[in-house]
């Protein structure tokens, strides 16, 4: 089951009214790149492109096209518990 991520889901700077899924206080280093080594130390296949986020249009973003057997929520929370651990 392919699963669509965006790094704006884990960016402390964002509100959760603009998307932020994950607590704020997990997050003690953000970077799309630790998001890259997360997904590649849980062998997770996935591919990256450019993209924007659809509650701010107006800044260019990318995707994680992340394939996966559990769902999005699940994924999610098992990054988070790897950006703690950080």
């Amino acid at each position: 089951m392919k699963i669509i991520l965006f790094p704006e889901y884990f960016d402390p700077k964002i509100t959760r009214k603009m998307g932020r899924r994950i607590k704020k206080v997990s997050i003690k280093t953000y970077d799309p790149e630790v998001l890259r080594q997360i997904f590649r130390d849980m062998n997770i296949r996935f591919t990256e492109r450019s993209a924007r986020y659809p509650r701010t249009p107006w800044k260019q973003s990318s995707i994680f096209e992340i394939d996966a057997d559990v769902g999005k929520s699940t994924v999610i929370k098992m990054v988070e518990r790897k950006l703690e651990q950080l």
